[in-house]
C-alpha cells in the first residue's frame, strides 16, 4: 500500500507514511491554535459590575461570575425553583417567630402563614384584614452562615420578595431577629405591630 500524500510503500494499517502524518497533525494543530485565539479575543468581555475583563463560556453570558449577575436586580431572573427554596427556608422556623405567630393568630382573624401568594413568594406571617406582610429575619439573612450559604443571593431574593409584596398592595413588615428565643423581645415586637395597625387605620 502507498502513501496517499507522497506515493511511498507503506504498511496496511495507515493512509499516510510516518513523515506526512506528522506535517499533517503540526498543520491541524497550528489551524486549532489560529482559531481558539480568534475565538478567545472574541469572547473577551467587561463585567459591567466589577469591570474584570473575563472570558465568555456561554453566548449571552453578562457578567464575569453569578455573584455579580446577583448584584444586577434587571439581568438576574429568579425561577420558579428560587421561590420554593425560599419558602423552604421560611418554613424552617425559630421558636421566636412561631410564638409570635401564636400570638397573631390568637389576637388577629384571617392569619396566613408562609403562603406563596404574592406571585409564588411567601410572607412569614399574613394579615389578610390589614393587608401587611410580616417578614421574620434571622440571622440567615444578615450575616454568611456556612460556606454554601450566599448571603448576597438570599438579600437578593429579599428584595424581589419585597417587591412582590408591594405590588399587591400589602404592607411589607421586617422583624429582624438575630438572637436566641426570648420571649420578651417576641412580645415587645408584637405589641409594636399592634401599634402600627392602630395608627394605620
Amino acid at each position: 500500500m502507498n502513501c496517499i500524500d507522497c506515493g511511498i510503500k507503506i504498511s496496511k494499517k495507515a493512509e499516510r507514511c510516518h513523515s506526512c502524518d506528522s506535517k499533517l497533525k503540526w498543520s491541524n494543530l497550528e489551524l486549532r491554535k489560529q482559531v481558539s485565539n480568534r475565538l478567545s479575543r472574541c469572547i473577551i468581555k467587561e463585567c459591567p459590575i466589577c469591570k474584570i475583563s473575563f472570558k465568555k463560556k456561554r453566548k449571552k453570558q453578562l457578567y464575569c461570575s453569578k455573584e455579580c449577575a446577583l448584584k444586577s436586580d434587571k439581568h438576574y431572573i429568579f425561577t420558579k425553583e428560587d421561590c420554593k427554596k425560599s419558602i423552604k427556608n421560611q418554613s424552617k422556623r425559630s421558636k421566636n417567630e412561631v410564638y409570635f405567630a401564636n400570638l397573631c393568630e390568637n389576637e388577629f382573624t384571617e392569619v396566613l402563614l408562609n403562603e406563596p401568594i404574592f406571585n409564588g413568594w411567601d410572607a412569614d406571617i399574613i394579615l389578610l384584614n390589614y393587608k401587611i406582610a410580616i417578614l421574620w429575619n434571622g440571622n440567615w439573612h444578615y450575616k454568611k452562615i456556612t460556606k454554601k450559604h450566599s448571603l448576597l443571593q438570599v438579600q437578593n431574593r429579599d428584595k424581589i420578595k419585597t417587591k412582590e409584596i408591594i405590588n399587591k398592595d400589602y404592607f411589607p413588615y421586617i422583624i429582624k431577629d438575630e438572637g436566641k428565643y426570648n420571649k420578651r423581645f417576641v412580645e415587645n415586637e408584637f405589641n409594636k405591630l399592634k401599634l402600627l395597625i392602630q395608627t394605620r387605620k
